[in-house]
């Protein structure tokens, strides 16, 4: 390959990274605007409230909560959750599917395991469906907007994969290092583009607006800890702020375990939000999410070279 070819596959790769780094700023300015304005968010339910700050791990935590409290679960050693004997009660919404689960299960029903329940589950996704409606939620299965930026976000890695082939075959046919090396380079680019592509979609899964950080906020507002013990939604404690909150040592380990897993980024009190998020709250609580539901992702291209952020 003669020289002048070579830079102009650095300055292809170069080309490919900024697109790539145009295209995730536009991404992450669309989802800061992104969510309708309403003056109140008063008729949120601790479940979507649960979505909003923690995702399904929040939802399915709220539902244990809920079922523990009216007698029908209880944990065991290890975090192991077990119907109660005797219990007939006919749980509704996510507390029923999560309930009917757990009463098929002889052994008990592992923390990991229940969350995948709630998670799969029908009720969630009527949770999920409101809260998409309602503007406070992003959904990838809406035409336009950042659904089509994200397919322009792929774009560019497949065309560096094709481009990589190309570079591939010339140096079948007449290897040399230059050629080799802009093989190495389109390759990097290409790779580094599916990886931004695959942290976006992640980040973007069910997380919330910027409407939808609003509505946490003010429902954090009004449920102020020093009102929540005595409030009518005696499971609003664990949809803000999870298991932790109950102070129950019989709850600790699926508290622990739903930490270490972690949501989807929303933020308690303040912070950024890009790529996968996490905020803290003053009180020394956070709500920090990633991996699991969310995550984001940041960083630097090789290859040619592009910055991410």
């Amino acid at each position: 390959m003669e020289t002048s070819n070579f830079l102009l596959v650095l300055a292809g790769c170069a080309l490919l990274c900024g697109g790539v780094w145009l295209t995730l700023r536009s991404i992450r300015l669309d989802r800061r605007r992104a969510g309708v304005d309403r003056a109140s968010f008063s008729d949120l339910d601790p479940y979507e409230v649960a979505f909003l700050a923690g995702g399904p791990s929040r939802v399915a935590e709220t539902a244990i909560a809920a079922l523990v409290d009216a007698g029908e679960l209880r944990v065991a050693r290890g975090g192991t959750l077990h119907a109660v004997a005797g219990s007939g009660r006919s749980a509704a919404g996510v507390e029923g599917a999560l309930l009917a689960a757990v009463r098929e299960r002889r052994g008990g029903m592992g923390a990991d395991h229940a969350r995948t329940v709630v998670a799969r589950s029908g009720e969630l996704a009527g949770v999920r469906r409101r809260l998409v409606d309602l503007g406070l939620v992003h959904s990838l299965s809406t035409p336009g907007g950042v659904r089509a930026k994200l397919t322009l976000l792929l774009a560019f890695p497949v065309l560096a994969a094709g481009l990589t082939v190309a570079e591939a075959v010339a140096f079948l046919l007449n290897p040399d290092g230059l050629t080799g090396a802009g093989v190495i380079a389109m390759a990097a680019t290409g790779l580094i583009g599916f990886g931004f592509h695959a942290n976006e979609r992640r980040a973007l899964r069910d997380a919330p607006t910027e409407a939808g950080r609003r509505a946490l906020e003010e429902v954090r507002s009004r449920y102020g800890r020093g009102r929540l013990r005595a409030s009518s939604e005696p499971v609003m404690p664990v949809a803000l702020y999870g298991l932790g909150e109950r102070r129950d040592p019989s709850l600790d380990e699926i508290a622990a375990r739903y930490r270490h897993r972690g949501g989807h980024g929303s933020s308690g009190g303040g912070g950024g939000y890009s790529g996968g998020h996490s905020g803290g709250h003053s009180d020394g609580h956070s709500d920090g999410h990633s991996g699991g539901d969310f995550g984001g992702g940041g960083g630097g291209c090789g290859g040619g070279g592009c910055g991410g952020g």
